[in-house]
Formats: structure tokens, C-alpha cells, sequence
């Protein structure tokens, strides 16, 4: 085959950009409709990872497919479409949205699936862009499992295989062809004479019938769901949009931030009923160690991986770090369990109340009585974790000293001062935490969340100028300066208290329980790491006039002041909070059982159905009997559907008149097919002449009603049809 000249190229340009030959099953207006519908629902989640310069392409890409079948023009040409595509492709490469992974592989699948849209010319057309449309859908699942994710995602895969539908309904408008037939559809108006209008009741019939199709198969899912194995796999694809709240960086000119945020940090549940006060639950995340002076930050990178243990003495300290009674010397041996759901996030610890004493399944043990993940974070998830209350951390002893006393050595000189002022001899580590808490309390210092900028040199500028900030501020330079003592200390980062919810009765922690405190090492493993608050004995300001209050900022910021505070709203804010803790009880459940659904979960429901003692076949036992009983169930349904959907349908004078019948069957004197009622009745009559005058009345009432079309009394010949059945009924007997 020769090579065409470059006049002949020429040639073919126009054929090249110009419209594409439509071929047979070319979809009309509203089968294009239905389908940039579902790819809207499933572009939804994808806003914020998508620039918006490509959101107004998607836009026009599909107002101008619309536009071109609205007129009945085919699609563009093969050459368009290519340089809409590279021109795509160059942009997002041109501004660093294009790369590995989910966030920059979205915004180049939803571009070129708009841009399939441009290729709806066939039925193949049709079904390739929906199964795009679905793969989108299982996108949008990857991006987490929430309730509302996973709603959107259905609402999309439902518009979506409406669309189909309807495209396969040439009845309906939406083929010219099918399967290269020409369907029985009217000729349409030209463009100019046509209104446009939204076939209702067509789109509510192929809506029951997509609807339909699906509760078929729902049975069907949800036996796979309950009885396949559970994968031991990561679901949830992390990106830069999923919350991270607390993170490893500890700024405290900006860990106020997090009091704003009402997002769900996690929920929990007591099982056993033992909730401690709620003022009282501290709740450990993450131990940073290493700091600049200002910020904190976890290191160090090189630590070795540390079981660590409790001990088993009370702590002789209260929550701010003051001497409680030192006469108790050990700890009642119980433990609180909590069933913690977390949702989707990138930070890979979780979260306990402290003091945690048991490894959380699946994860590792970190210096600090730090838990992770393995594997890393696995979306939404819901673990056990056990604690006491009343008991230290003492992991690490051995090498406390050594990681948690470092400091910059260009340290403001009077932190070290203040802090070699606590340390004076002779001193020891209980008296130097002392003097130190003791400091804070005397030189009037104030817990506010907005004490201003504290420039560069933030802990000095915090202790000796402005001795105003909130917990990040009073954890991180309580342990700078009891580091410049020569105390061991780290700051902990985690939340504090939480939000009863009055539907389901669990907790819930939001990024705005975020809280901040210092451990302080006692010297010994007995004794352990003692906990440091000050928010315990710091007043808090007031917002008005900045002036210190009697109140400590622990208890003006509890979960008891919130709750006050909140019932002493308007009516509205409370309502509008009833409803955003109904929806919280309804996700907490989907999260619970749905996406928590793992194999320990699994196993359960196994054992309950007595399957576990078929051992490695107990998920195929389970499929098949399921299986069995789901299609028995169909097959009936389908077989009474038709019956029930009858008898519905009859009226109250058909149902008496049925029983009548029953009645006298049973008399020995049933109605023949070709007899009429009068015929039958008098015939009954013959029989029982004394219920003769009943049956006469029920005859004509019936007869009436039946076969004269008139209204009648319909409430006398129901009561003549009963009189009738009871007459005869007595005469039976």
C-alpha cells in the first residue's frame, strides 16, 4: 500500500475533524442524558482532587454533547477528540497533576472519561463508556467506605445502569437502532419544533426497573459480603485529602487550629459498661521527642522497637501533676476495654486511653506505648484496645535519659536558667516537678486559644512575655524546661473528653478534643513516666475581657462545660444538633458492621450459624445454603407475587362474596363453573329453606353491584353477603 502524498493528507483533514459517521444503535438526547448524569454522581467525590480548570472541561465536554444530540448531529471526529486528549494530557502534565497513585491518577481518568463521551455513536460506545462509569464508581469506593461516599457511589451505578436501560427501550426514545435493528420509535420533529421536556413517567418505569434488577441482586451481594473470605488487604487508598488531624509535627501556634474542626477524630464503645468520668479520659496518640527549642516533632527515626510495660503502682500525682495521696502503693488489677472505630486516615497510630496495657491486634508496640498499623493505615477500621486508668507508662527506662533530654544548643539562655532554678540542690526529680508547676501557677499564667504570634523564638516569648497560650504551649515548654533541668520529658499528643451521643449511647471524639500534655521521667520503672497537665490548675481567660477566671481551663473547656454550654443555645442549634447526631448514629453503625465487617467478625457469624465445625469449607457451606435459600425465595416470591397482587385488588364486597362461596362449599354445596350466583343461591336456598330471605337479599345485592354496574349501598350488601354466610354457616352446623 503506497503512502498517501502529503496533498492527500490534506484532503483528509476536514474528514479527520469533522463529524463521525454515525453507525447503527446511535444513542438519542436523553440516553447521553442519562449518562453524563451517572458520570456526574461519580465524578462528585473527585472535586477536590481534580484542578478546576478541568472541571469547566468536563463541564463543556458534556453541554456540548448534549447540544450535538439535542440537534441530532453525530459525534465529533476521530482528530477532535485527539486533540482534546493531548491538549488535556499536556495541561495536566504542564501543571504536576498527572503521576502515580490515586490523587494524581484521578484527574486523567475523569478527563478522558468525559472525553469518551464524545464517542457515543454505537452501542458499543454506549456500554464501554458505562463500564467506565463503574470503574469510576470502584474509584470513588478506594477513596474510603463512608455512609455517604458509599451512597453517592450507589446513586451513581444506579443512574448509570438506568442509562442502559433506557438505551435498550427504543420505545422510550433511546435508540434509533438496536443490535443493528431499526426500532419502532416515531419519526422525530425537526430541531426547531421540538420542546424541550422530561419524559417523566418513563424515566419513574426505567427507574423501577433498574431498581427492580438491583434487589434482585442484593441478596445475592450480600451472601458474598457475609460468607467470602476476608481479604487481608488495604481498601482504602490514603491521599492527601483523607483528615489527618493530629500529626507527628507539633507547632503550638498552630495546634490550636484543631478546636475548630468538628470532624470525627473517632468513636467509641464501652462494652462492659465502664466508662470512666468523662472529664477524666485522656486519650494517647502519638509521643514526640525530639524539639528545636519551639516545635516537636516524634523521632528519633532510629529508635529501636520497644514492647515497653506498665507498672503496677498508683500514680501519687493528680491529672496536673500535683502529689495526690502518697500513702496507695498499688493499682486494682482491672482493665477498661474500648471498641474503637477510627476512620480513614494517612497517620498510621492509633489511638487508646491511657494507660493502654495490651497490644492492640495487628499492630506493633511502639517506644512511647505507641500502637501502629503493620501494614500501615487501613482506612475506617474498629480495633479493641484495653487500659488502665491508674496505671504509668514505664516503657523505655533504659533509654530515657538518653532520647529525652536533648536540646538545641543555641536554647534561649533563660530557659536553661529557669530551669537549672527548679533543679537546685538539693532537689529531687518530684521536687524539681513541683517548683516547676509551682512556677506556672505563681507568675499568673492564662489558658486562651488565640494569644497571638509568639515569633521565632515561640517558648521563650510564651514564658517570659506573653505567659499566655493554650495546651500545646504549656506541654511543649513544660518539658523544654524540665529538660534544660535535667528531668527526662516528652510531650504527648492526643484528645481529651469527647461527646456523648444520645442516640447510640457511645462516644464520640472530634478533632476538637485535641489535647496536648507532658510526661515526666521519675527516675525508675516503678515510678514510670508521671503525667504533667497544667490546663489542670492554669485559669482560663475570659473571651470578653482577656482577664484570668476562677474556672481552670481543664474545666472550662470539658466535655461538661461544652455540654452546658450547647443546652444553652438556641432552639434551632439544638435541633440541628439532634439531627448531626442521628446521622452519626446511623454512620457509626454502617461503620461498625459494614465497613468493620472483618474476619474475627466473620468468624462470629459462623459460629453462630454452627458452621464453624465444617471447618475450612464453612464459607462455602454458607455460600451454597445461602444461595439455595435466596433462589427458593425468589422463585416463591415470583410465583405469589401475581396471587397476592389479586386478592389486593379485589374490593370488600368481592371479599364477602368469596367467603359466601367458601361458606357454602363447605355446606356441601359449592358453585358450579357454568352456574350463575342466583342459579347457585337459589340452589343453597332449596336446601336451608330458612335462610332463604338471607341468601335472596345477598343475591340481588350482589347481582346488583356485579353486572348493573350501579353504585348501590355498598355497606348494606356487604352486610347482606355476611348475613347470608352466617345463616348458612349455622344451618351447616
Amino acid at each position: 500500500m503506497s503512502a498517501l502524498s502529503p496533498l492527500a493528507w490534506l484532503r483528509r483533514l476536514p474528514r479527520l475533524f469533522g463529524e463521525r459517521a454515525s453507525g447503527g444503535g446511535m444513542p438519542t438526547f436523553s440516553t447521553i442524558a442519562w449518562l453524563a448524569a451517572g458520570m456526574g454522581f461519580a465524578t462528585l467525590p473527585f472535586l477536590g482532587r481534580v484542578p478546576w480548570w478541568l472541571l469547566t472541561v468536563v463541564i463543556g465536554l458534556g453541554l456540548w454533547r448534549l447540544r450535538l444530540a439535542w440537534y441530532g448531529r453525530p459525534a465529533p471526529g476521530k482528530g477532535t477528540r485527539h486533540v482534546i486528549s493531548l491538549g488535556v494530557l499536556a495541561t495536566l502534565w504542564a501543571t504536576g497533576n498527572i503521576g502515580l497513585g490515586l490523587d494524581a491518577a484521578a484527574p486523567l481518568f475523569v478527563a478522558f472519561l468525559w472525553i469518551k463521551l464524545l464517542e457515543l455513536d454505537a452501542e458499543r460506545d454506549v456500554l464501554m463508556a458505562s463500564f467506565l462509569g463503574f470503574f469510576l464508581v470502584t474509584g470513588v469506593l478506594l477513596t474510603g467506605q463512608s455512609l455517604v461516599l458509599t451512597l453517592q457511589a450507589f446513586s451513581a451505578a444506579v443512574v448509570l445502569l438506568a442509562g442502559n436501560l433506557w438505551y435498550h427501550s427504543p420505545n422510550l426514545g433511546g435508540a434509533t437502532m438496536v443490535d443493528g435493528s431499526v426500532a419502532s420509535v416515531a419519526a422525530k420533529p425537526p430541531p426547531a419544533a421540538r420542546r424541550l421536556e422530561f419524559p417523566v413517567r418513563e424515566s419513574a418505569k426505567v427507574m423501577g426497573k433498574t431498581l427492580m434488577l438491583l434487589a434482585q441482586a442484593l441478596p445475592f451481594a450480600l451472601l458474598l459480603f457475609l460468607f467470602t473470605p476476608r481479604p487481608v488487604i488495604q481498601l482504602s487508598i490514603n491521599s492527601r485529602n483523607a483528615t489527618a488531624g493530629i500529626s507527628d509535627h507539633l507547632d503550638p501556634g498552630k495546634f490550636a487550629s484543631n478546636t475548630k474542626n468538628e470532624q470525627i477524630a473517632f468513636r467509641v464503645e464501652f462494652p462492659n459498661h465502664d466508662m470512666p468520668e468523662i472529664d477524666d479520659l485522656y486519650w494517647r496518640g502519638l509521643v514526640l521527642w525530639q524539639t528545636d527549642g519551639n516545635a516537636w516533632q516524634r523521632g528519633p527515626q532510629a529508635a529501636p522497637s520497644y514492647p515497653g510495660w506498665v507498672t503496677r503502682v498508683l500514680p501519687d500525682t493528680t491529672a496536673s501533676g500535683k502529689l495526690a495521696d502518697p500513702t496507695a502503693t498499688r493499682a486494682p488489677a482491672y482493665a477498661i476495654q474500648q471498641d474503637i472505630t477510627q476512620p480513614a486516615s494517612p497517620n498510621a497510630w492509633l489511638y487508646a486511653l491511657d494507660t493502654p496495657v495490651a497490644q492492640i491486634d495487628e499492630t506493633m508496640l511502639l517506644p512511647g506505648l505507641i500502637s501502629e498499623w503493620r501494614d500501615g493505615p487501613p482506612g475506617t477500621a474498629t480495633y479493641r484496645a484495653t487500659s488502665n486508668p491508674l496505671l504509668r507508662p514505664a516503657d523505655w527506662s533504659s533509654l530515657a535519659r538518653r532520647f529525652a533530654l536533648q536540646l538545641p544548643r543555641d536554647i534561649d539562655p533563660r530557659i536553661r536558667a529557669l530551669g537549672q532554678q527548679f533543679a537546685r540542690a538539693p532537689s529531687t526529680i518530684a521536687q524539681t516537678i513541683d517548683r516547676a508547676i509551682e512556677w506556672f501557677t505563681a507568675n499568673k499564667f492564662v489558658y486562651s486559644l488565640e494569644p497571638g504570634e509568639m515569633g521565632s523564638n515561640a517558648t521563650a516569648t510564651f514564658l517570659f512575655e506573653k505567659r499566655t497560650g493554650f495546651c500545646a504551649h504549656y506541654a511543649s515548654a513544660f518539658c523544654t524546661v524540665m529538660r534544660a533541668a535535667g528531668v527526662p520529658a516528652r510531650v504527648v499528643v492526643g484528645y481529651r473528653g469527647g461527646e456523648i451521643n444520645p442516640q447510640g449511647g457511645f462516644l464520640t471524639v472530634r478533632q476538637s478534643h485535641a489535647h496536648a500534655w507532658a510526661e515526666v521521667w521519675t527516675g525508675h520503672r516503678d515510678t514510670g513516666w508521671r503525667r504533667v497537665d497544667l490546663t489542670s490548675v492554669i485559669p482560663a481567660s475570659d473571651p470578653a475581657t482577656g482577664q484570668a477566671t476562677t474556672a481552670t481551663a481543664a474545666q472550662a473547656t470539658s466535655a461538661t462545660a461544652r455540654a452546658a454550654q450547647r443546652a444553652k443555645r438556641p432552639w434551632y442549634e439544638q435541633a440541628l444538633f439532634r439531627i448531626r447526631t442521628t446521622y452519626e448514629y446511623v454512620e457509626s453503625r454502617w461503620d461498625r458492621w459494614a465497613v468493620g465487617y472483618n474476619t474475627d467478625l466473620q468468624d462470629a457469624l459462623l459460629s453462630w450459624l454452627g458452621l464453624d465445625d465444617f471447618g475450612g469449607w464453612a464459607h462455602g457451606v454458607g455460600l451454597i445454603v445461602g444461595g439455595m435459600i435466596v433462589v427458593v425465595s425468589i422463585v416463591l416470591t415470583t410465583w405469589l407475587t401475581p396471587l397476592v397482587r389479586a386478592h389486593l385488588a379485589l374490593s370488600r364486597e368481592e371479599h364477602a362474596y368469596r367467603r359466601l362461596l367458601a361458606t357454602c362449599a363447605k355446606a356441601g354445596i359449592p358453585r358450579n363453573p357454568s352456574e350463575g350466583p342466583r342459579d347457585h343461591l337459589q340452589r343453597v336456598a332449596a336446601k336451608f329453606p330458612s335462610a332463604a330471605a338471607a341468601l335472596d337479599a345477598a343475591a340481588n345485592g350482589w347481582l346488583t353491584l356485579r353486572y348493573a354496574q350501579a353504585a348501590g349501598d355498598r355497606r348494606k350488601i356487604r352486610a347482606d353477603l355476611a348475613a347470608a354466610r352466617r345463616a348458612v354457616r349455622s344451618l351447616a352446623t
